[in-house]
């Protein structure tokens, strides 16, 4: 049984320091900010992995608490180990991660001592660490969860965001306040607000709370586009129609960043006919210069239907040829609701052009069908 436990253990390890190497994780969209906030990590304190003559192998370290009398006492030959771990070469952190494994006990006994005064690698170290071991370790790694988050070093925060997934839902609800707080930072990194605001999605909560703040989100127009993106798509997950459709059909009107406008486009379509009231800021998108836009503002009217007859026959007299394209199609799409057009559609097939011509013989082969 040990052995099992030992192997889900290293994978969920190798998982995560994979996560820490930009191998593996969230959604790397930069939205044009370089993101170089990620690398604002603290320099690592000045720690117990010089040499110690203490014949316990012990090394003593402050809190950097002003009210702390005492002192942490902490394992320095741990101490080498978990920054092994935490920035060590790949064959250091499997010899590392083996021989931690051996002494699990003391670690785990001094979770809250290395996450106060360890240095930034054995901070990294022992997050990594108890990646996996939640489920058998559940209140030393909330513990950790609780101090790695409120750590000054965002790749420490970072690995607490992922170990919360791992932890009871008691657990996690437990973790909401600090969570939301990191969410609206914006000193925090993007890729760890987004994370936050992705977990929100199915984060066991208070529903109500989380539905508000991510909705202010997804409404602010003054945000990360990748955070805004997000939180678009967790808010229309949690909130019912109303007011999701309102806040989608609000930021398709005031946004300004085509990739918002997308996104929008996209998850109010999800709503069908119930989301009539988009159809005029979706047919302004129709004229969009942006590709994706453009094509999400035509899905999205292809969903709602017959409400949108009328604004993509309008659009069949676009100066822009994508966008009387994209609307002969998207009433092929809809079909024989869209027989009014007929008509029109017919005299836009010309001698010299050939792609509208194959777009509206597919569009009227669609109408015309019974």
């Amino acid at each position: 049984m040990s052995r099992i436990l030992n192997t889900a253990a290293c994978l969920g390890l190798i998982a995560a320091m994979l996560l820490m190497t930009g191998c593996v994780g969230s959604d790397t969209t930069t939205d044009g900010t370089g993101d170089a906030e990620s690398n604002n990590s603290a320099s690592p304190q000045n720690n117990s992995n010089s040499g110690s003559s203490d014949p316990l192998n012990a090394t003593t370290a402050t809190t950097g608490d002003a009210n702390a009398e005492g002192s942490i006492l902490l394992d320095s030959e741990i101490g080498k180990l978990l920054g092994n771990l935490g920035a060590g070469s790949n064959d250091e952190r499997v010899v590392a991660s083996d021989a931690l494994r051996e002494r699990r006990e003391t670690v785990l006994a001094s979770v809250s001592g290395w996450l106060k005064a360890g240095t930034l690698k054995q901070r990294q170290g022992l997050m990594l660490f108890l990646t996996g071991q939640a489920q058998q370790f559940p209140e030393q790694v909330s513990l950790a969860v609780g101090l790695g988050l409120q750590d000054e070093d965002s790749k420490v925060r970072s690995i607490s965001i992922q170990l919360i997934r791992q932890l009871f839902p008691e657990q996690q609800a437990a973790q909401q306040a600090v969570l939301l707080a990191i969410m609206v930072d914006a000193a925090e990194t993007t890729s760890n607000r987004v994370n936050i605001i992705r977990l929100l999605s199915v984060f066991p909560g208070d529903r109500p709370t989380i539905e508000s703040q991510v909705g202010q989100l997804a409404a602010d127009n003054n945000q990360i586009s990748e955070v805004q993106r997000s939180a678009l798509h967790t808010y229309a997950r949690l909130a019912p129609r109303e007011p999701a459709v309102p806040l989608l059909v609000k930021v398709l009107e005031t946004s300004k960043n085509d990739d918002v406008c997308r996104t929008a486009a996209v998850l109010v379509g999800k709503y069908g006919s119930q989301s009539e009231s988009a159809v005029a800021m979706l047919a302004v998108h129709l004229e969009s210069q942006h590709d994706d836009l453009r094509d999400a503002a035509a899905e999205a009217l292809a969903r709602i239907g017959r409400p949108s007859i009328l604004v993509l026959g309008a659009a069949l007299g676009s100066e822009n040829l994508a966008t009387r394209q994209i609307a002969i199609y998207t009433l092929g799409v809809i079909g024989p609701s869209s027989r009014a057009y007929l008509e029109k559609i017919s005299t836009m097939i010309t001698a010299d052009d050939e792609d509208t011509n194959a777009i509206a013989r597919e569009a009227l082969s669609r109408i015309l069908q019974q």
